[in-house]
């Protein structure tokens, strides 16, 4: 086998060809040579996994960045709204109330679970809560990257 201009040429010789190849054959040329189908040459690329390091990194360091900016807010420590329901309704699970003694129909069912898992692990932290968020988040950063690849099929 031969390339010429990266068109892999199969070259006719005296042994009997696998294949009937006539002119008027699809994917025959001229005198019954076989030509082999283009094959695209291979782009120089980075490996799907460097991007995704790449990815969660810069997800991570920018997320991180903004907790370490956040600190200093009053409510960093001691949650107002939304983020005092919550805390309160896993500080209850965490304490062996799993069920609660009224209907909880604040907004996500499960959040407050979450966070009871990461209190009863780590204790009353709201900074390892937010690094646990900070990690998910950037796991999802990469998980759009990787999905979105598939979806538009560059590989």
């Amino acid at each position: 086998m031969t390339k010429v201009k990266n068109w892999p040429v199969v070259a006719i010789t005296n042994s009997r060809p696998r294949k009937k190849c006539s002119i008027f054959t699809p994917g025959c040329g001229m005198m019954g040579v076989m030509i082999a189908e283009k094959r695209p040459s291979k782009p120089i690329r980075i490996r799907n996994w460097h991007l995704a390091v790449c990815i969660f990194a810069l997800a991570f360091a920018v997320r991180l960045v903004y907790v370490s900016e956040l600190r200093t807010a009053p409510f960093f420590d001691h949650p107002i709204g939304d983020s005092r329901i919550y805390c309160e309704r896993a500080m209850e699970i965490a304490g062996g109330d799993v069920l609660g003694s009224d209907a909880y129909f604040h907004s996500s069912p499960f959040y407050p679970y979450f966070l009871a898992g990461i209190f009863k692990i780590f204790g009353f932290n709201l900074f390892v809560v937010r690094l646990i968020q900070i990690l998910i988040g950037s796991l999802n950063c990469v998980l759009i990257f990787q999905l979105t690849r598939k979806l538009t099929g560059k590989r």
